[in-house]
Parts: structure tokens; sequence; C-alpha cells
């Protein structure tokens, strides 16, 4: 496992995300790789079950580095347009 979970300041667990989405990728890899040929019924149910459910904790990682990237191109937009405004 490639992600780091630590005790933030404020008490609260924070999560490095783009090493945990890595992990996740790889585990849904190796979960759609499992030969399911020799399961009952119920197992194919349930690993058809997890594939689902990792793939959206994938795109929920996702869409927080999707987040995170707006963000930081926005916050760098503003430190443009403020420096283009100080100069003159």
């Amino acid at each position: 496992m490639r992600y780091q979970i630590t005790k933030g300041p404020d008490g609260i667990a924070w999560v490095t995300i783009q090493p945990l989405l890595q992990d996740c990728r790889e585990i849904l890899d190796n979960a759609v790789n499992i030969d399911t040929e020799t399961m009952t019924e119920a197992e194919k149910m349930g690993h058809d079950t997890t594939i689902i459910a990792i793939k959206s904790v994938i795109e929920f990682l996702n869409s927080l580095m999707i987040e995170f990237n707006m963000n930081n191109r926005e916050d760098t937009k503003d430190a443009e347009d403020d420096s283009r405004q100080t100069v003159h």
C-alpha cells in the first residue's frame, strides 16, 4: 500500500489521495482478473458487487482530484491576475 493516513491537527484522519487511488486501481485490476468459473452464483454476485464498489471508490477519488486540480488552477490564475495588477 502506498497511501498514508495520519491524524491532522484538527483530529480528523487525513489520507493521501493519489497513492490511495493508485492502490484502488491495482486492487480493481486484481479483482477483475480473478477466475470466476468455479464460483457459485452467490460468489459471482459478491465478486461483481465488489468490483462495482471498487469502481465507485475510484470515481469518487477521481472527482476529488479533479476538484483539487480545478481549485489549484483557479489559485494559480488568481495569483497571476494579482501579479499583473501590481505590475505597471
